[in-house]
């Protein structure tokens, strides 16, 4: 599933100019997209003494949206593990934490009005807020890898797309079919014709047999049994199956 987060009104008029692309926004705006869910969340400004509070939030407190969008992000990845029961592998790509690394490519029009003074200082606030974030969720249920070329970096952006890129057709091994021979109860309680029948199956290409083990005497009813029913063991159903099923003529050695 894909998932936005935002508090910023110009991310807002961005999305009603452009349509939404997501299938749930995580917003403290009145956002409400078509065909999209929302989830409606406040925003907590950050101030000078509010960091600590932030880093507490992200363990244990309210979801909310932080000035610092990527421990919302985090946040949210940690409820969902929780709600799993199992962990989640989140990776943070994108984040290199440096103005001069230039922004990011998008599509259509760019609402942000700060100039870039004020993203220089944001950007640079934040990294601190992800190291301790990281020492914060050590031993969690989220392992949160960054991907990017920083000495915290756990995989560098070519090595993540190595990881995920689909594999070329060249590469791709062919897949082979598994043929199984239907053997069930065939051989009629006769060892050597099950061994003739398993021999003449891999003759023909197969690369196991399925033959079929049961105790009659619990599997069917005393009534099943004693209903009639023709064949070259006896007249009754009861002697049909228990000579298909007599464990001394049918029973083989595992190394054949």
């Amino acid at each position: 599933m894909a998932i936005t987060l935002f508090h910023a009104e110009w991310v807002a008029r961005a999305l009603r100019a452009t349509g939404p692309r997501s299938e749930l926004y995580v917003t403290s705006t009145d956002y409400q997209p078509e065909g999209a869910q929302v989830m409606q969340v406040p925003h907590v400004s950050l101030g000078q003494e509010s960091g600590d509070l932030m880093m507490q939030r992200l363990l244990s407190g309210p979801m909310v949206l932080e000035d610092v969008l990527f421990i919302s992000a985090l946040k949210l990845a940690l409820e969902v593990a929780r709600l799993r029961g199992r962990p989640q592998k989140v990776y943070l790509v994108g984040f290199d934490f440096s103005a001069e690394a230039g922004s990011a490519q998008v599509a259509g029009p760019s609402f942000d009005a700060s100039d870039m003074a004020q993203r220089r200082l944001v950007i640079g606030m934040q990294e601190n807020f992800f190291l301790n974030a990281l020492y914060m969720l050590r031993g969690s249920e989220v392992d949160v890898a960054h991907v990017g070329h920083r000495s915290f970096s756990r995989l560098t952006p070519e090595e993540l797309a190595a990881e995920y890129a689909p594999m070329p057709a060249s590469a791709r091994a062919e897949p082979k079919v598994a043929v199984v021979a239907e053997i069930t109860t065939n051989h009629f309680g006769d060892r050597a014709r099950l061994e003739r029948m398993v021999r003449a199956a891999r003759a023909a290409g197969a690369d196991w047999v399925k033959v079929q083990k049961r105790d009659p005497d619990t599997f069917y009813s005393a009534a099943q049994l004693a209903a009639p029913y023709k064949s070259p063991f006896g007249s009754t159903f009861g002697d049909y199956r228990r000579q298909l099923e007599d464990r001394k003529s049918t029973r083989l050695n595992s190394s054949h």
